[in-house]
């Protein structure tokens, strides 16, 4: 995968294709891997 920070959130859909990748920590983190995650879903 060819990680090199941390936290490193990825977000992979049903085929196990990478969709998206989160580096770094936020205050937020929640809001935004929800948000990530209901985008992969919707297509």
């Amino acid at each position: 995968m060819n990680i090199n920070s941390y936290p490193t959130h990825i977000i992979v859909d049903s085929q196990g294709i990478k969709k998206e990748v989160i580096v770094g920590g936020r205050d937020n983190m929640n809001k935004i891997l929800i948000e990530a995650i209901d985008k992969v879903l919707i297509k």
